[in-house]
């Protein structure tokens, strides 16, 4: 149904509330209209009914109702305790913040949501740390302060990993917010929309020559005129990483 009215009213699907409510038992159904119109099923862009309760795909329940959604994967695990390792035969690398977090995965623990946004705010600031000395197998001081402490917070498969749950935890808070046109039916039984969210023109930044990912994602995010525009800064965040993938 929110497909077909889509297509019909040419309105994106997620401006479609999911409910459409039925007429009053007072009011008059016309004779001819059929049991769908009044009833309709509510599928998915696929055609598929929807799941009843309790029979998500496993990707759902992984995402959005499992507990342990945030469990480390085993290359993070695996570089957690080479960090701790390094850190005790070297004694060097990290801080107590860091060893803690290590300790954490390599424990398998299911880390917070914060968390995760911390490991991806830490990756970020010291990406830079893998262009200095002794970073890399065969180089002079390998292993340097600064590869242990990368490997504390998960290394590389770390990085990934709290980057992917980042941006998907934002950009489920933008959809969660973003309004939707309602509907309802007239007393003929027709679909008639209420109202329609007012959109302003938003001129977004632009990834710039050479610009990395992290770079552009922390300009947008500090731009005065996003700041403004989304104050929350968790859906500023998922706009920001939409508009990167958009160019």
């Amino acid at each position: 149904m929110i497909v077909e009215l889509s297509d019909e009213l040419a309105i994106p699907p997620q401006y479609i509330s999911d409910i459409v409510p039925v007429p009053k038992s007072n009011e008059a159904i016309p004779a001819n209209t059929p049991p769908e119109a009044i009833a309709p099923e509510i599928v998915t862009p696929t055609g598929d009914p929807e799941p009843e309760e309790g029979e998500d795909d496993e990707e759902e329940v992984d995402l959005e109702n499992a507990k342990d959604k945030n469990r480390p994967s085993k290359g993070m695990i695996s570089e957690a305790k080479k960090g701790l390792a390094w850190r005790k035969e070297y004694g060097r690398g990290g801080t107590n913040v860091g060893v803690a977090r290590a300790r954490d995965i390599a424990n398998g623990r299911n880390l917070s949501d914060e968390t995760v946004k911390r490991m991806h705010s830490y990756f970020s600031r010291h990406e830079v740390d893998k262009k200095g000395k002794g970073f890399s197998p065969g180089e002079e001081g390998f292993p340097s302060a600064g590869r242990i402490a990368w490997a504390l917070w998960g290394g590389d498969a770390g990085q990934r990993w709290a980057a992917a749950k980042t941006k998907r935890m934002a950009v489920k808070a933008a959809a969660e917010s973003t309004p939707r046109m309602q509907f309802e039916r007239d007393d003929h039984g027709r679909v008639v929309a209420l109202a329609m969210p007012e959109r302003s023109e938003l001129v977004m930044p632009s990834p710039g020559p050479g610009e990395s990912d992290d770079e552009f994602v922390s300009r947008c995010m500090a731009d005065d005129t996003m700041v403004n525009e989304y104050p929350d800064s968790t859906q500023r965040a998922a706009v920001c990483y939409a508009q990167l993938k958009s160019t």
